[in-house]
């Protein structure tokens, strides 16, 4: 008997002196062996947050921020077969111009494309099909400023990034799209009117009045009028004192 009661004490778990004191530490309610817990790991430390995009900052222009004499000469609506006569009155008077292309006339007419970057011109996004824009919902507005600047970049154009709203017409909804696609909105602040008049000294007029330093210029690429008032108007605008820039002289 002796000998089996020594067996059994032998066969008893062993208490270790460590696991006396977790015993000491966290007694069990149930009076039973006591389990350690499991040690507390540190958590992972948060992943770094992707840097934010930076919005594109639209900015309306309505004229050149300077106070230098320049004037910045725009043409919209072409290219039109005029477009040949107006290039050829800039390079007569050295003089470089901004040509506002629809996408719809510039995908008739690559030549002409060509012929306005190959004389120093710029040109610019003036829609697709020269609708009003606040009467378009965003992805329309989207899609009239993209599918016009395809047709151009596909005629490896090297496009500024101006939009300029058909009848100078823009609310929040074309300055949304303007933010996402990254364009400025380019409008004018002397208008010479030359859609609405025919007569060369009425144009003349409205193209000189309101003229100051940083004035942006609004013709056409289409009315003949334009093409007898340019000369007399570049002429007069330099006797002024005043010399000719891009936009993109001054608007990047």
């Amino acid at each position: 008997m002796a000998n089996l009661a020594l067996l059994g004490l032998l066969l008893l778990p062993q208490i270790t002196a460590a696991e006396e004191r977790v015993a000491a530490d966290f007694p069990d309610p149930d009076g039973g062996m006591p389990v350690a817990e499991a040690p507390v790991l540190p958590e992972d430390p948060p992943a770094a947050a992707e840097p934010k995009q930076r919005e594109f900052s639209v900015q309306v222009i309505r004229g050149l921020p300077t106070e230098e004499k320049v004037v910045a000469l725009t043409f919209d609506d072409g290219p039109r077969g005029t477009a040949g006569k107006i290039l050829a009155i800039l390079r007569d008077k050295g003089v470089p111009g901004t040509f506002f292309l629809l996408g719809a006339n510039a995908g008739k007419n690559p030549a002409l494309v060509a012929e306005i970057t190959g004389a120093g011109c710029e040109i610019a996004n003036h829609t697709w099909s020269h609708p009003s824009l606040t009467k378009l919902g965003r992805d329309e507005i989207a899609a009239e400023v993209e599918r016009c600047t395809a047709v151009l970049a596909a005629q490896a154009a090297e496009v500024r990034p101006y939009l300029r709203p058909p009848y100078g017409r823009w609310d929040e909804d074309v300055l949304a799209v303007c933010a996402e696609l990254g364009y400025h909105l380019v409008l004018w602040d002397v208008d010479s009117r030359d859609w609405e008049y025919d007569c060369p000294k009425t144009v003349l007029k409205k193209a000189l009045t309101g003229l100051k330093p940083g004035s942006i210029v609004l013709f056409h690429d289409g009315p003949r009028v334009t093409l007898e008032v340019l000369p007399r108007f570049i002429d007069a605008v330099r006797a002024r004192g005043y010399r000719f820039v891009l936009i993109s002289d001054y608007i990047r």
